[in-house]
């Protein structure tokens, strides 16, 4: 920053941010590191920039495979038992179509308490389960759609399941038992997934959508150059991360970076989706900003569906 450069006749200085990550052998994988790190730069932009961020231990190694081992136990219980419970949040139009759409969050059920994904994921991920845990709420939601015939549900897939080549067949063979359109099924990926794992990610979308079913980019808009991440992957939505809702209504400068999203898409015939919209300004901004569908808890909160066991598991 101190630095003056001359590049042809102009001079400019520049700044560098870091954005770091803690490795620990025992409980680390790379793309873990890699999201840890790109958070942490991220975190050193919204900061103002020229620095090195470098965030605090979570937990400590021992306390990881404490919380761990009990958590294996449960999540393997719950999968053993069907002791996951799937919730459905409403994804409504503001074009007013009437059509049904829902986004599909995981619960786990402990001794009649609820536990949330943001307690017993992590230590999923750590221990390999979560392609099995992607599986249970695929099938599960693919008995939703035959039972409710919703228009589409929004299904998240994990890094694990965006590495699995045996994953689109198995999608592929669920349908079918299931008798079920597969356009309501709508796979959603991230954009830090996309980013880390961008060929896999284009092979996985591709497949799916040859076998009729959608795809989805959430969380949009949080790195350096979201809209590069388009020209990649084939999609059929793109919902834009619930951060960038936060003061829309008033943010002219907000208002314009969302606006170019929702103007790209529109371009690419990408549906928009917004996450997070939590007021009646929020919404009327976005309306008029041309989104087409919004979710969040203005619209309606998550609904717990409990599905009878049908022999499907």
């Amino acid at each position: 920053a101190r630095k003056v450069f001359a590049v042809a006749e102009k001079s400019l200085s520049a700044t560098c941010t870091i954005g770091l990550a803690r490795y620990n052998a025992d409980t680390e994988d790379l793309h873990d590191l890699i999201i840890k790190a790109q958070k942490s730069y991220l975190n050193g932009v919204n900061q103002g920039g020229n620095r090195t961020i470098l965030p605090e231990l979570d937990e400590d190694a021992e306390g990881h495979r404490a919380g761990d081992t009990v958590y294996i136990k449960k999540i393997k219980g719950a999968l053993m038992q069907d002791n996951f419970r799937l919730v459905f949040q409403p994804v409504a139009s503001l074009g007013g179509r009437s059509q049904q759409m829902f986004d599909v969050l995981l619960r786990m059920v402990d001794g009649g308490r609820e536990i949330m994904p943001a307690t017993f994921l992590p230590p999923a991920r750590r221990n390999g389960l979560m392609k099995t845990i992607d599986r249970w709420v695929i099938r599960n939601a693919i008995r939703f759609c035959s039972e409710h015939q919703p228009a589409g549900l929004f299904i998240r897939l994990s890094t694990d399941s965006i590495l699995d080549a045996t994953l689109a067949p198995w999608i592929g063979q669920q349908v079918a038992e299931g008798n079920v359109s597969p356009r309501a099924l709508i796979f959603q990926i991230t954009e830090a997934d996309i980013e880390a794992r961008l060929l896999d990610a284009k092979n996985l979308a591709t497949s799916l959508k040859s076998l009729g079913c959608a795809v989805a980019l959430e969380h949009f808009g949080v790195t350096q150059q979201p809209l590069r991440t388009l020209e990649h992957v084939p999609l059929d939505y793109l919902k834009i991360d619930g951060s960038l809702m936060e003061g829309i209504a008033t943010d002219k400068e907000l208002q314009a970076k969302v606006n170019e999203y929702i103007d790209t898409a529109k371009d690419k015939k990408i549906a928009t989706v917004a996450e997070r919209v939590e007021d009646a300004n929020t919404m009327a901004v976005l309306w008029s900003l041309g989104i087409e569908y919004i979710q969040g808890f203005y619209v309606q909160g998550p609904e717990e569906i409990v599905l009878e066991d049908d022999g499907m598991m």
